[in-house]
């Protein structure tokens, strides 16, 4: 069987989509179980790499604002 580009396009369309699914559900979990959610968090959870959560925009946006959020809320509980 031979391989042609259209079909590695669709693998890795298949495997981006896949790993995103994944990583999606990691942050959920990590959120609900009240654990620490950061690049590195996430991308030892999940299987994927950091390098891979820093290049989707909204994954990475998803990160930082919920790493931040808990950052505030420890503020918080100090003051």
């Amino acid at each position: 069987m031979e391989i042609d580009a259209e079909d590695l396009k669709i693998y890795a369309q298949e495997k981006t989509k896949m790993a995103l699914e994944k990583t999606n559900s990691i942050i959920k979990e990590l959120y609900l179980k009240g654990e620490k959610i950061s690049f590195n968090s996430v991308a030892s959870a999940s299987g994927v790499s950091e390098a891979f959560l820093y290049s989707n925009d909204e994954i990475k946006k998803r990160i930082e604002r919920l790493g931040e959020q808990e950052v505030s809320e420890k503020i918080d509980q100090m003051s």
